[in-house]
């Protein structure tokens, strides 16, 4: 298969995959729609979209979009700094009182297919497809670019470009340390997990999404809402553009940066 070929065919899937991801549970001009459905039941259309992305790895045959076990003493070392992250959510969670049991259950597994789904439909099918004709870094701009756009998109359920611009800005950052974590440890299992895990405790530590119909009013301005999600990711993303560097720096072009 040629590489404008796999980038069509990746593209088309990305807009399948968005149609079922976003007009699943369509409610729009809610401001919390998207927070609701992920607490109060079951996303069955995020595993929808899980299903058909990790369905067209299958039946395309791409070898290079790797499910295998990664190493765990390459993984862990990888993961030692941004698990810090990880810790202050948790502790700021836990500080500002969690919902009941059953919510974060119910969170807890929306917040894994949600890993699932993008990691394979973002750092999967795409980066890939775009390696196949793109020089390295380009291939990371696109897919973090398409990464964020995905997100921008929340503002059609919500009505609220200004929260969902914030989204992009920060999906888009964030989405160059998930592909650098699965192209380091050649497997996508790491991005999957530290992804969900990521979701999961930042919405549990963030104000008005443990109880998501509650709203203490207050807005906080566009600017500034931007500037501190841009803040918090900004270390994340360029601890990942390091790591990414030096995987580029060290391997050759063929196979080197597969994740496989």
């Amino acid at each position: 298969m040629t590489g404008t070929r796999r980038v069509l065919i990746a593209v088309g899937v990305l807009a399948l995959w968005l149609a079922v991801t976003l007009l699943g549970d369509w409610r729009p001009h809610r401001p919390h729609a998207v927070e609701e459905s992920l607490h109060t039941g079951f996303a069955w259309w995020i595993c929808l979209a899980a299903l058909l992305a990790y369905g067209t790895v299958r039946l395309a045959g791409w070898r290079d979009v790797s499910f295998h076990a990664p190493d765990p003493s390459s993984t862990l070392r990888v993961l030692a700094l941004p698990s810090v992250y990880l810790v202050v959510f948790l502790v700021a969670a836990i500080a500002t009182g969690l919902p009941p049991p059953a919510t974060v259950a119910r969170l807890a597994c929306n917040m894994l297919l949600v890993g699932f789904s993008e990691e394979v439909m973002f750092r999967g099918i795409l980066f890939q497809a775009f390696r196949a004709s793109l020089s390295p870094w380009r291939a990371v701009l696109a897919t973090s670019v398409l990464f964020g756009g995905a997100h921008l998109l929340n503002s059609v359920i919500t009505g609220d470009l200004e929260v969902a611009a914030v989204q992009a800005v920060a999906a888009s950052l964030s989405g160059v340390f998930f592909l650098a974590l699965a192209v380091r440890t050649k497997s996508l299992w790491p991005a999957i997990l530290f992804h969900a895990a990521w979701d999961f405790t930042l919405t549990l530590s963030t104000p008005n999404v443990a109880d998501p119909i509650a709203d203490d009013g207050g807005p906080i301005g566009g600017l500034t809402l931007l500037l501190s999600g841009t803040l918090l990711v900004l270390p994340l993303a360029l601890y990942g553009a390091f790591i990414l560097h030096r995987c580029f720096r060290d391997r050759p072009r063929d196979a080197s940066v597969s994740v496989s």
